[in-house]
């Protein structure tokens, strides 16, 4: 079995569909560890394909995020607040609206 960090698609339709599933451990069905880990699995495998699609006003037309386009952000964000001197034991605030970018400082900063 080939580990992707993604749960593959399985039927459950019965008690046993659920059992069968169980049966298997779970480190052999996730690989990623982390949040991180599996936003960077997501980008090699989902790439081009919308990651986040943000509403923004009735008229106005979606902003689109693609996984690589995700994943790049948050690993823009990670390194300038790596540059800043911030680490894993540091506190991050920030105060944004709910945006389609918010979702890569949110992830970024968890990376670091």
């Amino acid at each position: 079995m080939i580990k992707t960090g993604f749960v593959p698609s399985l039927p459950v339709r019965s008690l046993a569909d659920i059992e069968a599933i169980e049966s298997e451990p779970w480190t052999d069905r996730f690989v990623s560890q982390t949040t991180t880990d599996l936003l960077r699995q997501a980008a090699a495998r989902f790439g081009d394909s919308p990651a986040i699609t943000y509403l923004d006003a009735p008229d106005a037309p979606p902003v689109v995020t693609t996984h690589a386009e995700l994943w790049q952000n948050i690993k823009a964000i990670a390194n300038t607040l790596d540059d800043l001197g911030i680490r894993r034991d540091d506190t991050v605030s920030y105060i944004l609206p709910n945006l389609a970018h918010t979702h890569a400082i949110v992830w970024g900063t968890e990376a670091v």
